[in-house]
């Protein structure tokens, strides 16, 4: 047989199948474009091709054929399963949720699905349904890695600060990618101003990775941002923007009312609204140059 051509559609599709999971893509790519010339619409080449893109961050790609698929067979069960992960990488995570929940709902007994959701999960902070989830995984099948990573990510970030972790470790020397991961928590933890639980999270990090210099400068501005002396600026450290209009639309009111009602108080709350507004702008660089110094 010319090695050009291919009997069946089914042989290209299980030598692609095989090189993919050999990690072989330039091969299993060069197989692959051949075998489209041979069958261009057979679902589960197209499907392979859609996998080869996203794995060469190709997404748009990807997603245009995860399309073209669904839109013939929309139960095909590894395009849907790649549209999650699409939809994942895209921050899409309602859209993404929804697709990984009728995947569970069709087939209940698959732990990597339960792996993925709990990793869903733990990107938005829902530390008690990623644990969940993983331990569901984990009652159909003891050693799924997935389901193990995300419950030791899980036990991770509820344990007490200082406390030992020799099994995470073990795992990030294993598996680089759960550093990651245990990134976008500490970004999405300060996104929602719960900065106090993202720096226990980031030094945690950085006892595991002394020499990143990109986790230390992250820990040292946590750091400063959650110390006690920055407690008069919660509502704009946790809020932001929002935080700030809402201290000023205060700060407003209260000093009309004490215009009106008692107006010798007036210099009084000018003098403390001037002293927390220098405050507010000289602080906290100094505190955070005073940190890193020590």
């Amino acid at each position: 047989m010319p090695e050009s051509t291919y009997e069946s559609a089914q042989q290209a599709v299980a030598e692609i199948a095989a090189l993919m999971d050999r990690g072989r893509s330039p091969y299993a790519r060069s197989r692959l474009r051949r075998a489209l010339e041979q069958f261009p619409e057979n679902t589960e080449l197209l499907c392979h091709s859609a996998w080869l893109d996203y794995m060469d961050d190709r997404n748009d790609e990807s997603m245009l054929t995860v399309k073209q698929i669904l839109g013939r067979e929309p139960e095909h069960q590894s395009a849907r399963f790649l549209l999650f992960e699409l939809l994942l990488g895209k921050k899409s995570y309602s859209e993404a949720e929804q697709v990984i929940i009728d995947l569970l709902r069709e087939y209940p007994e698959h732990p990597p699905y339960y792996a993925r959701y709990a990793q869903l999960m733990l990107k938005t902070l829902f530390f008690d349904k990623a644990k969940a989830l993983a331990d569901e995984g984990l009652r159909l099948d003891a050693y799924d890695s997935g389901c193990l990573r995300i419950r030791a990510l899980c036990e991770f970030i509820e344990a007490p600060q200082g406390a030992s972790n020799e099994s995470l470790r073990r795992l990030l020397v294993n598996q680089p990618e759960a550093i990651n991961t245990l990134i976008l928590v500490v970004i999405a933890l300060q996104d929602r101003g719960q900065r106090k639980e993202a720096y226990k999270v980031a030094q945690h990090l950085v006892r595991l990775q002394p020499d990143n210099v990109h986790l230390v400068t992250l820990a040292r501005s946590l750091k400063a941002s959650s110390h006690w002396s920055l407690l008069p600026l919660w509502p704009m450290l946790k809020y932001g923007w929002n935080g700030s209009i809402a201290m000023w639309v205060i700060l407003i009111v209260i000093s009309r009312l004490v215009g009106y009602f008692a107006p010798r108080w007036s210099g009084y709350l000018l003098v403390t609204t001037l002293i927390y507004v220098a405050y507010s702008w000289i602080w906290p660089p100094l505190l955070r140059r005073w940190l890193e110094k020590n």
